[in-house]
């Protein structure tokens, strides 16, 4: 017993999970005359592998449009910004 092995010598194996989430933009939004609040945020979890040595083993990524009052991404229409036309961005 002692030294963190097992008894067949080997060290055993330790698996991290670890995630974050965050909001990305402050979103409102006006449809049918009243002001809608939501968000775009992001989340992502990630497994780290800890034996001989460390290794990453699963990482996934969500994006999210979260709105309150009762709607849901695409039943309201949330047109791109456009760039002022003296912009050198502008078509």
């Amino acid at each position: 017993m002692g030294g963190g092995g097992t008894s067949t010598g080997r060290h055993a194996t330790l698996s991290i999970v670890d995630g974050v989430r965050r909001v990305e933009l402050r979103v409102v939004s006006e449809v049918d005359g009243r002001i809608c609040y939501g968000l775009f945020g992001s989340a992502a979890v990630g497994a780290a592998r800890l034996d001989v040595r460390a290794e990453i083993t699963d990482v996934r990524v969500q994006r999210f449009l979260v709105m309150g009052g009762g709607l849901f991404p695409g039943t309201g229409r949330y047109p791109p910004p456009q760039p002022p036309s003296s912009s050198k961005a502008s078509p």
